[in-house]
């Protein structure tokens, strides 16, 4: 009671207007950048999926058929693995943890798994629920062995079932289930699990095997694996094991059956086939492929056949696989640079892909690129700089100065300047007209006015670069001045357009710094970023440069910069594999944290790679797909729920986002969510904005 009353006393004297925080939101493509773990859908419009990446993981919800994806859970530090919805309300995600939902994921409960009886469990293996009380699941203590527990009551209770050597299992009922065993042989249960008899095989399976579909206490489908070459065959029993009928070699390792005579199977290597006769044959459909992505999950729901794979690729036929349309796509690749023309239009590159958004990224949508044979491979040489004109005219450099352009929001491409490819040259668009390009080997600046139609050459004049040096970023701010800059500490710099260039002071550091990237927003002042945290500023266009210090140092690689105005400036990079953004808002006397979560792929150590501010909007964009959007501010952090006033209500926020592991729970700046942050945040709370 006095914690309150101190709480809602300091809102009342030190209420902080119109502060709000900054927090990360992923919007990578619909749903995730993360490996599908599960999928599920319970009409047409309805479906979930589970995704993982590394330690991470997190729960996607559709409500319109996979047109448009919600984040329901994301969790920096626990996997998802497995997925069960009875219905529309009522369901269960599982990893490192149980979550339950009992209003179709508008408010779950997080419970920790079942006691291990010796050991820990690294996760859930698998779960599987045949109503809203009755399920199982299997955890992972170590080696090959699992736990399997029961529970009758959703999840409150759990009976401890044994441990075994499963490879997997699955039920038909509350009472009849099989398992199928390391030592290749199988087991079933008509208790619920308490007890397991023995199922007689055939002599010659002697390879692994799994359980594919069970009908009833003698009526099961299982698969066992063959060889290298004719990888899986199928067998049914309906009389217990006592007779099989077996299929020829090359069925699928993983099947769902609506009947006994249905199936539909998917190989693991973006392969997917269907059975008519209860899986003694099997038709492939190459129509479902996603290319070289892997398909890791598959859900059935009348005719509609979901398919889920790595990077969030999700296809789906509505007709029993006799047509296919891809209905969610993840990047799968590492995403550049990102430009917006305005706060809704935007574009990001990466390796072999260009994406859009004209609506501040809540969509993100593939765009085809231009029609090259090659495109895909020569996009991934280089970081591929964005130049956004206006929301549907934008430029992108590829493969040193090759550029391509649309007009149309990315619908056509033109490939501009085809013939004049300069080994290790730089283009840079000033604006939709004004180009610029530096060519190496004449050590010329060519200078074009009408979008690169036609180019004037400048003199010989800018210093030959030594054998190893190499341009690490070509800047224009006007038509006078421009910057190149590299490695090992390469900047030159020209006031007459190119005309002369004059090489700046060399920061002698150790070890010694490379230039990565450099950035005005007047003539005079500008920053300049390099490898091992170097920041430089300067107010004299360049003669002079002051070195800035920050309390963490970014990694030597993958830096990027955005100057708004004399006194802000962003940097994002990676500093001890954590990937991060920086804000400056007094001209670099501090740099202020800006908190990046780790969603899945982009807490990699090679994250951030791309940087825009746009109205007060910053992207950034790293590997693997990752996309994260958040909003310019201070660092008022006990101002949870971001309403812009400090109120008792920020404590229930903070609550929610602890329960959660979310971004607002983090406020000692460590970048992990722990008890010790309630501390923080009330000492921050008390502190006002």
């Amino acid at each position: 009671m006095h914690l309150n009353k101190k709480l809602a006393l300091a809102a009342l004297l030190l209420g902080c207007g119109s502060a709000t925080c900054q927090e990360y939101t992923q919007q990578s493509p619909s749903p995730t950048d993360m490996h599908l773990t599960a999928i599920e859908f319970v009409n047409s419009d309805s479906g979930w999926v589970t995704a993982s990446w590394a330690n991470s993981g997190g729960l996607f919800e559709t409500a319109d058929a996979g047109q448009s994806w919600d984040t329901v859970l994301i969790r920096e530090v626990e996997r998802f693995d497995a997925l069960d919805m009875i219905d529309g309300s009522t369901g269960y995600a599982a990893g490192d943890a149980l979550y339950k939902t009992t209003d179709g994921w508008q408010t779950w409960t997080r419970t920790e798994l079942p006691a291990a009886p010796q050991g820990t469990h690294t996760g859930v293996s698998s779960m599987q629920f045949v109503d809203a009380n009755t399920g199982w699941l299997s955890t992972r203590p170590s080696g090959a062995q699992s736990y399997l527990y029961s529970t009758i009551d959703g999840g409150a209770n759990w009976t401890y079932l044994g441990t075994f050597e499963l490879d997997s299992w699955k039920f038909n009922d509350a009472s009849v289930g099989w398992a199928a065993l390391l030592d290749h042989s199988f087991v079933r249960t008509n208790d619920g699990g308490l007890s397991w008899t023995p199922v007689q095989m055939p002599a010659s399976i002697t390879t692994s095997s799994n359980v594919i579909e069970v009908f009833s206490y003698d009526e099961a489908i299982v698969t066992t694996f063959q060889d290298a070459e004719t990888r899986y065959s199928m067998h049914k029993t309906t009389d217990g094991g006592a007779n099989w009928d077996s299929s020829l070699p090359g069925v699928p390792r993983d099947a769902e059956f609506t009947d006994q005579m249905n199936g539909y199977g998917f190989e693991q290597f973006g392969t997917y086939s269907s059975s008519t006769d209860g899986g003694m044959t099997w038709t492939e459909d190459t129509e479902a492929e996603i290319g070289h992505e892997k398909f890791t999950c598959v859900s059935v729901l009348g005719d509609s056949v979901y398919l889920g794979g790595e990077y969030g690729y999700i296809t789906a036929s509505a007709d029993n696989g006799a047509t296919w349309s891809q209905i969610s796509k993840g990047s799968g690749q590492d995403l550049r640079r990102v430009g917006f023309a305005d706060s809704q239009h935007g574009w990001v590159t990466g390796d072999g892909t260009i994406l859009g958004t004209t609506d501040g990224g809540e969509t993100w949508n593939h765009l085809p690129g231009p029609v090259l044979t090659n495109f895909f491979q020569l996009f991934h040489s280089g970081p591929a700089d964005v130049w956004p004109f206006s929301a549907t005219d934008v430029a992108i450099r590829w493969n040193s100065v090759n550029l391509i352009r649309t007009t149309d929001g990315g619908q056509s491409w033109t490939l501009e300047d085809p013939d004049d490819i300069w080994p290790d040259g730089r283009i840079y668009l000033l604006d939709s007209d004004t180009y610029f390009k530096y060519d190496p080997a004449g050590r010329r600046i060519h200078k074009s006015t009408d979008a690169g139609q036609t180019w004037t050459a400048g003199p010989a004049t800018v210093p030959p670069l030594d054998a190893g040096d190499t341009i690490l970023d070509f800047y224009f701010y006007d038509e006078m001045n421009g910057w190149i800059i590299g490695s090992p500490i390469i900047a030159f710099h020209t006031q007459d357009g190119g005309q002369t260039w004059t090489e700046t002071a060399q920061i002698i550091r150790l070890p010694s710094p490379v230039y990565r990237r450099v950035r005005f927003v007047t003539p005079d002042i500008g920053w300049m970023v390099g490898s091992y945290g170097l920041i430089l500023r300067t107010t004299n266009g360049g003669d002079t440069w002051v070195e800035q210090t920050q309390p963490d140092t970014f990694d030597d690689t993958n830096v990027d910069l955005v100057v708004v105005s004399e006194t802000e400036a962003y940097l994002a990079g990676v500093s001890d594999g954590q990937s991060m953004v920086k804000r400056t808002t007094d001209a670099g006397t501090t740099w202020i944290e800006q908190y990046t979560p780790t969603f899945g792929a982009h807490g990699n150590a090679t994250a951030n790679n791309g940087l825009a501010v746009v109205d007060g909007n910053v992207w950034t964009s790293g590997i693997f797909g990752s996309i994260l959007h958040g909003q310019a501010s201070g660092d008022c952090l006990a101002d949870v729920n971001n309403d812009g006033t400090l109120s008792p209500t920020d404590f229930t926020a903070w609550i929610a986002a602890f329960n959660s592991n979310a971004p607002g729970c983090d406020q000692n700046g460590d970048g992990s969510c722990t008890p010790t942050d309630f501390t923080a945040w009330v000492a921050n709370f008390n502190a006002g904005c």
